[in-house]
């Protein structure tokens, strides 16, 4: 699930977004409660985006717009 603002704040509306956030809440409280691995992702780029290709049209636009610049990398998986 991509729960960042801007996913949050444009593709839903605000009651909408409370909702898939506690819903996943609740779903991640059950996965803990019962040992299961849960694993969190975040997706970042480098400034000037030299992961993104030209032509993937959806990151593109990421790119395009400055969105989800990392700033600072203390350490990496």
């Amino acid at each position: 699930m991509d729960f960042q603002g801007f996913v949050l704040n444009n593709f839903l509306t605000p009651t909408a977004a409370a909702e898939v956030v506690s819903g996943a809440a609740k779903l991640l409280d059950a996965a803990r409660a019962n040992n299961m691995l849960t694993i969190h992702v975040t997706v970042d780029f480098r400034p000037g985006y030299p992961e993104i290709s030209p032509r993937n049209k959806l990151f593109s636009y990421l790119k395009d717009n400055g969105v989800v610049v990392r700033k600072r990398c203390l350490s990496t998986v």
